[in-house]
């Protein structure tokens, strides 16, 4: 199943958390609410489900965390959830992510200031499906892959502000 995303409305009562491309990457998170989405095709984000970027250039799909789950999709999301006994979410993200896939769903994107894929190229999407045994292991290897390299993002950039600051504490033991 393939879900669009939903625009947040002001107000409401209660608030409900949206989110957004750029809240698909942990640092860059701050999901905006409003009110509870009453379309049908909204659907709280669950652990299986697969969401992808209709627009940008990032990661084009991307399995939610904690702190996404129980949110909605915001505009610019597809929410997939597949059927969990035919397809595993880590699998079909991993799928998704791939250079040649990628592509391919990009290339269908409309033309414009801001291309947008289309819903379509999803749900027309032809996804190889092995024994789920094999997926789950495909899937996880992959996961764990994004894993290692999201800590190595942190710790270069860890390892980029301890250097900065050698080379401030020296710049001022020299003025000084």
């Amino acid at each position: 199943m393939v879900l669009s995303g939903t625009s947040p409305k002001p107000g409401g009562q209660g608030q409900a958390r949206f989110v957004r491309i750029k809240d698909l990457t942990p640092e860059h998170r701050a999901l905006g609410t409003g009110a509870w989405p009453t379309a049908k095709r909204a659907v709280p984000i669950e652990r299986g489900d697969v969401l992808v970027a209709a627009r940008g250039e990032g990661k084009l799909a991307v399995r939610p965390d904690a702190g996404l789950v129980g949110a909605f999709a915001g505009l610019d999301l597809y929410l997939v959830r597949p059927d969990p006994e035919r397809l595993d979410p880590d699998y079909l993200a991993s799928f998704l992510n791939s250079e040649a896939i990628t592509r391919l769903i990009r290339a269908s994107a409309s033309r414009g200031t801001l291309p947008r894929i289309p819903k379509d190229a999803l749900t027309e999407l032809l996804v190889p499906v092995p024994a789920l045994a094999e997926q789950v292991v495909f899937g996880r290897l992959t996961a764990a892959m994004s894993r290692y390299e999201a800590l190595a993002r942190a710790k270069l950039a860890a390892e980029k502000r301890w250097f900065q600051a050698c080379l401030e504490q020296a710049f001022t033991e020299l003025r000084g």
